[in-house]
């Protein structure tokens, strides 16, 4: 699913906006496997600019499509945990 959001709607949720670099590491996976989660239906966002459109990520819907798809999430807060 994709959807185009407008400059304004950007700039008040540019906190929560993930680029595939982003993702990969909260995933800790590569960035090629955020690609292919991408085809199996993770929901991105179409953000309009520089004469190009960027995919981003919206992160509570990436975070929840990862766990409703059985993969595990590292959060700032877990890693301390996890060490």
């Amino acid at each position: 699913m994709s959807q185009t959001i407008t400059p304004d709607i950007v700039r008040q949720a540019m906190l929560n906006l993930l680029t595939t670099r982003d993702l990969a590491r909260i995933a800790r996976k590569t960035e090629l496997t955020i690609l292919n989660w991408r085809k199996k239906g993770l929901p991105i966002v179409t953000v309009p600019g520089s004469g190009r459109d960027s995919v981003r990520f919206i992160r509570d819907e990436a975070i929840a499509w990862m766990k409703e798809n059985g993969h595990r999430v590292y959060l700032e807060d877990e890693v301390g945990a996890a060490a």
